[in-house]
């Protein structure tokens, strides 16, 4: 809700504030939308009239805003653009398909054994566009009246982050983006590291982060600043800092808040998983995701444990480290946590793992103790990105509820990359 007022306020600001009827309105609008349940109730009587008053008075905003004097770009993918001027692309790795063996399951019925499949990995590709537009918390590229996605999204599959906050407005029946015409900041020229759920640390790591090392592999735009999403925890934006070794200067945007570039770089995506389901979202149905969705470019990562090694240099006379990565569940809002951990803890202490917390680490401390990791055990969750760090070769043993609808494809296909 924080999230969509700001933007709400900045919008009313740079846009409707110029109409004297927004500013005769405006008084009343903060009131239905700010005034506390209980006063709203003692002043009208029972809840549906607060509920009329809010709908009423706040939804002619956000409809003027996406249908009157937003901007509506027809959805595409990347591939049905390519033939269009104004797009450069580069080839930094052909397409490729390698094998990948699935994890071993213990306790698992019926029993699962690991087979080998084969994983595709599509060409990885800088693209350079000429005066286009992107947009805070999303992937999308604007340019000639279209909406430029990675070829990975499904609009009627994936829920974005900027659609929970409002900044944009997907409508897959009709393969179309509805977004705010606010006016847009403009830049020469800029590295979009801008995404769908860049404030998540999995998400970031593989998806976002990766674009800037891909771009740097490539050399010849260490000049360039970065764009990234403002709603990415400080957290996040430290380990940004400390990867970012070529200097580049770093540009906040706004969820929802378009920037106009002459020059834009971007890439394919090296990694991809769907943000959000928009079944279970809109409608609270639960849908298997297929295996292959969640896609892993090795190459990619294997950049950032690159740029780790140089960040923290190798420990002279390392030798193999045995992990658990602790989860407590005071420290954590949800279910992930081992009921007994406790007991787990002792066991693997006594049999020579070093137990961690990597939420209370700083990333140069994350990347010493997975560096020389030869065993890590852990419950599946996003501290398991981490292993971004280790070295091939390094065993993994993650624990994980068992119940129907548990998918570990995502694991499964991050560490066959790694």
């Amino acid at each position: 809700m924080t999230a969509k007022f700001a933007l709400s306020r900045r919008y009313y600001r740079r846009v409707l504030s110029r109409y004297l009827v927004f500013r005769a309105l405006k008084p009343l609008v903060v009131f239905a939308v700010l005034a506390p349940h209980r006063l709203v109730q003692w002043l009208f009587g029972f809840r549906a009239v607060r509920i009329a008053w809010h709908y009423y008075l706040t939804y002619p905003v956000w409809w003027l805003k996406f249908y009157r004097t937003g901007g509506r770009a027809r959805l595409v993918h990347l591939d049905d653009y390519r033939a269009a001027p104004g797009l450069r692309t580069t080839l930094v790795r052909r397409g490729e398909t390698k094998i990948a063996a699935t994890p071993r399951y213990t306790n698992h019925e019926p029993p699962v054994r690991p087979v080998p499949r084969l994983v595709d990995q599509p060409p990885l590709e800088i693209l350079e566009y000429a005066n286009a537009t992107v947009i805070g918390a999303t992937n999308f590229v604007v340019k000639d009246g279209l909406a430029i996605a990675p070829n990975d999204y499904d609009a009627a599959r994936d829920f974005t982050h900027a659609e929970k906050i409002g900044g944009v407005y997907i409508r897959p029946a009709r393969g179309e983006m509805l977004y705010s015409l606010e006016p847009p900041k403009r830049r020469d020229a800029a590295i979009c590291l801008l995404g769908h759920c860049a404030g998540n640390y999995a998400h970031f790591m593989t998806e976002v982060l990766t674009k800037l090392l891909v771009i740097d592999a490539h050399g010849g735009y260490d000049h360039l600043p970065l764009l990234i999403d403002q709603w990415v925890p400080t957290e996040i934006k430290v380990i940004l800092k400390a990867f970012n070794t070529r200097g580049h200067d770093i540009i906040e945007v706004a969820s929802g808040q378009p920037v106009t570039c002459t020059r834009l770089i971007d890439t394919t995506p090296p990694s991809y998983a769907p943000p959000d389901s928009r079944a279970y979202i809109e409608r609270g149905q639960h849908v298997q995701m297929p295996a292959d969705v969640y896609r892993f470019d090795a190459y990619a990562l294997g950049l950032v444990r690159e740029r780790a090694g140089e960040i923290v240099p190798p420990a002279a006379n390392a030798r193999g480290r045995r992990l658990y990565l602790q989860r407590r569940p005071s420290h954590y809002g949800n279910a992930r946590a081992v009921v007994n951990s406790f007991n787990v803890e002792e066991i693997l202490r006594r049999s020579g793992f070093d137990l961690i917390e990597t939420g209370s680490m700083t990333i140069h401390e994350q990347i010493a103790a997975f560096r020389n990791a030869e065993i890590v055990v852990a419950p599946i969750g996003a501290a398991m990105t981490n292993l971004i760090f280790a070295p091939p070769g390094c065993r993994v043993l993650s624990l994980s509820a068992i119940h129907k609808n548990a998918d570990y494809a995502y694991w499964t296909n991050m560490m066959a990359a790694l």
